[in-house]
């Protein structure tokens, strides 16, 4: 599925504000896995921005390994968690027809609102591979960003309730690893509101 169909889906979520972006800073780097990372695409608009990044050494048109990042500002994102989660469950229903998620939950912490959220395609209907993405959402009361770190597998089952399982036993193990390190790498992405100076902000969890 194309980006671009990725926008219309967030579009079509969001009414049509006269936007303006406050002092909103994202703090993110690359996975510590990841040898660097260089973007793969950039759709700008003047509602929102959506940027693409996979690992520095990965092959063109590699999706083994990708990043996510949608910024979005408006007059009010406090329901943004759950549009924009709800916009990428839509975008990967789209070539995964028995997708599961795990629901955010949105936890309010000061001037910022915090959730996320899981997807599990245990085989994807354009490739037959499997794929999991991971989301955080980040929002304030004018500007929100969900950040998606995701990766394609083997097919694999995902019985629920139960632990997903793999063939080989192999991958079902690297899949553990992976979701402990994209759990602990979401866990390090936050958003930092400037003042007026530009000399003091506030950070997120």
């Amino acid at each position: 599925m194309k980006l671009s169909i990725i926008l219309a889906f967030i579009f079509s979520l969001f009414p049509s504000y006269l936007f303006a972006e406050e002092r909103f800073e994202l703090q993110i780097k690359p996975p510590p896995a990841w040898s660097g990372w260089k973007q793969t695409g950039s759709f700008p608009s003047e509602r929102l921005k959506l940027d693409t990044l996979v690992p520095a050494n990965a092959f063109p048109g590699s999706l083994k390994d990708l990043i996510t990042v949608t910024h979005t500002w408006g007059d009010s994102q406090a329901d943004a968690p759950f549009r924009l989660t709800n916009a990428w469950a839509q975008h990967l229903a789209t070539s995964c027809p028995n997708l599961s998620v795990v629901p955010p939950k949105l936890k309010d912490e000061g001037v910022f609102s915090v959730a996320y959220a899981q997807f599990f395609c245990p085989k994807r209907s354009d490739s037959n591979e499997g794929s999991m993405d991971f989301a955080k959402v980040i929002s304030t009361n004018n500007s929100a960003v969900l950040v998606v770190i995701a990766q394609r597998t083997s097919s694999y089952t995902n019985p629920v309730p139960g632990p997903i399982q793999y063939e080989d036993n192999a991958e079902t193990i690297a899949f553990v690893e992976w979701l402990k390190s994209a759990s602990d790498y979401l866990s390090s992405v936050h958003v930092c509101l400037k003042d007026e100076s530009g000399t003091n902000k506030k950070c997120s969890p």
